[in-house]
């Protein structure tokens, strides 16, 4: 969506740069064909009135402080679209990037060619078990653990995002299927605090492959709910 709504704005810029464009053209013929700072100037004197010559070059000033007041605007405008764009990227509950994220950053990976990429689904089974019973704020301390066990075994150019409800994505850049199969074990065998649960049973699963191609990628969630099945 709002790639969409992006669009339709650089859309209607280019349309309002050519109409000023053109008003800019219309205005300069205009003016070649009547003198219009002689025409005020030789009104002025025959009405007697003071002022009317000097409208013109009054309003080419005003013209420039519109101007320059329309482009701050527009900087702050492009700010805030930045920002507000920025936190439609982020799930509000564990600040990571959320699914909208991540399917960007895999078309950026399409776009610029940039296979392979390693994709892993880590689900996290029993988080609704124990909400229910020790509360949100044991759930907020268990993603916190769990979150940090997960980016341990990630590098740097390697990102951890919010899918949904218990699920979390990796996205490895570069990692073939060998790396990736690996780094799904490890996901699996991470272990939480069982004094903090009160005995309540999480169960991590994962699925994991690495993409090749944008076939391989337009099926890839599909692929990775198939192998949770």
């Amino acid at each position: 969506m709002i790639d969409v709504i992006k669009q339709q704005i650089r859309k209607r810029m280019f349309w309002d740069l050519i109409a000023l464009i053109l008003l800019f053209v219309v205005s300069y013929f205009l003016f070649l064909l009547f003198n219009v700072i002689d025409w005020l100037h030789h009104i002025s004197h025959e009405v007697g009135v003071r002022g009317i010559a000097e409208v013109i070059p009054t309003l080419c000033v005003l013209s420039l402080g519109f101007s320059a007041y329309a482009y701050r605007r527009w900087q702050d405008t492009k700010a805030f679209s930045l920002y507000a764009e920025e936190l439609s990227m982020i799930d509000p509950m564990t600040n990571l990037p959320n699914r909208r994220a991540v399917q960007r950053i895999l078309n950026q990976v399409n776009e610029n060619k940039e296979y392979p990429v390693g994709v892993l689904l880590v689900d996290i089974e029993g988080l609704e078990n124990i909400r229910s019973l020790l509360g949100q704020t044991v759930i907020e301390h268990v993603l916190i653990e769990i979150l940090y066990h997960i980016s341990k075994e990630l590098t740097g150019d390697q990102l951890v995002a919010y899918w949904q409800a218990g699920q979390f994505i990796c996205v490895c850049p570069g990692l073939e299927q060998g790396d990736v199969e690996t780094l799904k074990k490890r996901f699996e065998a991470i272990s939480i605090n069982k004094d903090k649960l009160l005995g309540q049973p999480l169960k991590f699963s994962c699925a994991a492959s690495s993409v090749y191609n944008k076939a391989e990628l337009e099926n890839l969630f599909t692929e990775l709910e198939d192998q949770l099945i």
